[in-house]
């Protein structure tokens, strides 16, 4: 169950440009289509360019980006599809994939070993096949920076980052953004509600994750500006598909692609997948939901909204959140060998109230501290003891809990990283501990 409906309205095109603009006349704010999606289709495909925003790996959403893959090779001459799933490196996976000489599970394989990214390419198994029988008129593109320069610069800044990563950049790079775009980035990690006024000023905690997030859209608009610019025919059209946090309002990835090519700001459609709780067959519940979470009219969060609605969505988000999650631990787990800043891990701990004695207990393990809170201000635990660490991470307050528990308790610690976990249970054979780690999901 789908619903596609317009939400552009005001002059603005996007809220950070005053460059690139379209009149109030092409307002379609409120334009409803039948679920049929032809006559949407038609519409995204008389573009040249198209961003498609999305939760990652929701079947449902991958059914419309193939509905346009398909729609758009048809409507031009070649079709170049870029994929935020794709760091810059694994553009020779791609091609041996769409030349035939891989299958979809050796390119998944390949794709995992080389480890720059962590999507989960099954549910877009039928979009990639389409585009490899049809290579002819497709070609596929890795489209993202590797997380590994995001990381680089958080922790060795900025001129170090845009050097290592200068192979994928423009000229002269600047991770600069207008305010809006940081407001809009921040409440969609803090869950601050942006369209309403009693949702309050953002925060300045995550300004320097903000500069991660530029370095990946001034790398990713820069990848689309290359096509265009290396395209004569002007029959070849884009599509780009990433989350939307990278697209929304046109913040992000295309405002710098529009900003670099202002001549096709009426030639560019951006749609953001919603999920919807609103009832699809009556438009005012549609647009009650739609300003409810977007604002009113001009606020301007896309051309279109794709409205979904499916009986198995929250379980989809969870599983892709859960396997997102995992992931991004695994890739923590693999370097808890390397010894970390002690001093840093002291300041920490000490901040979230862990005792100089829970410090030292901690020993050469506190480095890899990874806790949000300090659960021994309240757990009280006793000689004796039966203690299970939920979330154990690399065994920090397992290992404290130990202590606690003595040698009549006993303490297991469940991670759903299974890299954390061998981590932690080779650091308890190491400390001589009879603490136990195994691999679970909490929720299961």
């Amino acid at each position: 169950v789908h619903k596609f409906v317009g939400t552009r309205g005001a002059q603005s095109l996007y809220a950070g440009s005053d460059q690139i603009h379209q009149e109030e006349t092409s307002s379609n704010f409120g334009q409803v289509f039948p679920k049929e999606p032809a006559s949407f289709l038609k519409e995204i495909a008389s573009k040249r360019l198209v961003f498609l925003g999305e939760i990652h790996s929701i079947p449902p959403i991958v059914a419309l980006q193939k509905a346009v893959q398909e729609k758009m090779a048809e409507e031009s001459s070649l079709l170049h599809v870029v994929f935020e799933h794709f760091s810059f490196e694994m553009q020779p996976l791609l091609d041996d994939y769409q030349d035939g000489k891989i299958n979809f599970d050796q390119m998944v394989e390949r794709y995992r070993q080389i480890g720059t990214e962590n999507h989960n390419l099954e549910p877009y198994r039928s979009l990639l096949e389409h585009a490899k029988a049809d290579k002819k008129k497709i070609r596929l593109h890795a489209g993202f920076l590797s997380r590994s320069f995001s990381r680089m610069l958080m922790k060795e800044g900025e001129t170090v980052a845009l050097e290592a990563a200068s192979e994928w950049l423009p000229p002269n790079p600047i991770l600069e953004g207008h305010e809006f775009h940081y407001n809009l980035f921040e409440s969609l990690i803090s869950g601050r509600f942006l369209y309403h006024s009693d949702g309050g000023p953002p925060s300045d905690r995550f300004r320097g994750m903000y500069k991660a997030q530029l370095l990946k859209d001034v790398a990713m608009a820069n990848k689309v500006n290359q096509l265009l610019e290396n395209s004569s025919d002007e029959s070849e059209k884009i599509l780009v598909v990433a989350g939307n946090g990278h697209l929304l309002h046109y913040c992000g990835v295309p405002e710098r692609v529009l900003s670099a090519n202002p001549y096709l700001a009426n030639q560019t459609s951006l749609v953001v997948s919603h999920p919807s709780n609103a009832n699809l067959d009556d438009d005012s519940s549609i647009m009650r939901d739609v300003t409810d979470s977007f604002g009113p009219k001009g606020t301007n969060p896309a051309d279109y909204l794709y409205l979904y609605k499916d009986d198995n969505d929250q379980e989809q988000i969870d599983a892709a959140v859960r396997a997102e999650t995992k992931n991004a631990y695994d890739k923590v787990g693999e370097s808890a060998h390397f010894q970390g800043n002690m001093k840093k891990a002291k300041v920490m701990m000490d901040s979230l109230g862990y005792t100089q004695e829970q410090f030292d207990i901690a020993g050469p393990d506190a480095y890899n501290y990874q806790g949000v809170g300090n659960p021994h201000l309240h757990a009280g635990i006793q000689p004796g003891d039966f203690v299970l660490d939920v979330g154990s991470g690399l065994g920090v307050d397992s290992f404290i809990a130990e202590e606690y528990a003595g040698k009549d308790g006993q303490v297991i610690g469940i991670d759903i990283s299974n890299k954390e976990v061998k981590h932690s249970q080779q650091r308890a054979i190491d400390r001589g501990s009879s603490t136990c780690f195994a691999a679970a999901d909490m929720e299961s």
